[in-house]
């Protein structure tokens, strides 16, 4: 047996167990992001929007002239970070939640019909896909809230409705190259509804692409609310937002700095692991990189 050979299974089995190590992090950041938004009534300190002047631009409890009762500080109207943080994480989970069922709703179905089914209604179904890819979201997003105003229902509608192109293009590439497989060239050949092959042969195999996907743009969609809400298109103020929290402190840096750093760490922290943990799963999922 050769050096080669030898080494050869030994550096597969470290790539291996590199792969099973790397999400231990993200997901701890991702899973205390989540048990915050969840939990936000209950372990909040304060309440996230009521002002108290008297505690205006407190700095986090480790500086002087710091407040145990505020551990990282308050804002110019005297609101907690902390507490603001949290329910902060709440709306970003909100958003990506609400805003990739309406994408998934959309989208896996277009693509299983588009890469199905072929012909003119591929055709058609890719030109509208290629139509929407073309928009630029931040563009959308603004013209939207200065035509009905920012809201929740307005925000996860934009990110939504043109999240779902990338996601159909997706589903319909893993569809065409599933449709010419054995199993659903025999469904077919023996009369199986063509809805009964959607649900039962394609959709399953097309579902670790769409948890990868899914996954990735979650900080995708993150980072979009926390923009839009900066720009004052996303979460209308005062309700906690980490891009509205960046947006209330942006005048602040020289004297207030801390209003703005600490959901600028949380949104990088979020995006860092969402990606760190869909680059994972995509590597776990893809066959040639599982049985290696």
């Amino acid at each position: 047996m050769t050096e080669t050979s030898r080494t050869l299974p030994a550096l597969r089995s470290r790539q291996r167990r590199r792969l099973r190590l790397v999400p231990a992090l993200p997901l701890l950041f991702l899973g205390l992001f989540a048990i915050a938004a969840l939990a936000a009534p209950w372990i909040a300190p304060h309440d996230p929007v009521k002002p108290n002047l008297l505690y205006a631009l407190q700095p986090p409890v480790w500086l002087d002239g710091g407040n145990t009762n505020y551990l990282l500080g308050t804002d110019r109207f005297g609101r907690d970070i902390l507490t603001r943080l949290i329910y902060g994480a709440r709306v970003s989970f909100s958003v990506v939640a609400v805003s990739l069922f309406i994408a998934v709703f959309i989208g896996v179905p277009v693509g299983i019909l588009s890469g199905y089914v072929g012909g003119w209604v591929d055709s058609l179904i890719m030109r509208i896909v290629d139509v929407l890819l073309s928009l630029e979201t931040m563009l959308v997003g603004l013209v939207v809230a200065i035509a009905l105003g920012p809201s929740f229902r307005n925000l996860v509608l934009v990110i939504g409705l043109l999240l779902w192109p990338r996601i159909a293009r997706i589903i319909r590439g893993e569809t065409l190259a599933l449709k010419n497989q054995d199993f659903v060239r025999y469904s077919r050949t023996i009369g199986v509804r063509r809805w009964a092959i959607f649900l039962r042969h394609i959709f399953p195999n097309v579902l670790p692409a769409l948890l990868v996907i899914m996954t990735l743009e979650i900080g995708n969609v993150i980072l979009l609310e926390a923009s839009l809400s900066f720009l004052g298109a996303g979460m209308p103020a005062p309700r906690a937002s980490w891009g509205v929290m960046i947006d209330d402190g942006r005048a602040l840096i020289a004297t207030g700095w801390w209003v703005t750093l600490f959901p600028g760490i949380a949104i990088t922290a979020t995006v860092l692991s969402s990606n760190t943990f869909g680059d994972w799963l995509r590597d776990r999922l893809d066959p040639k990189t599982r049985h290696e």
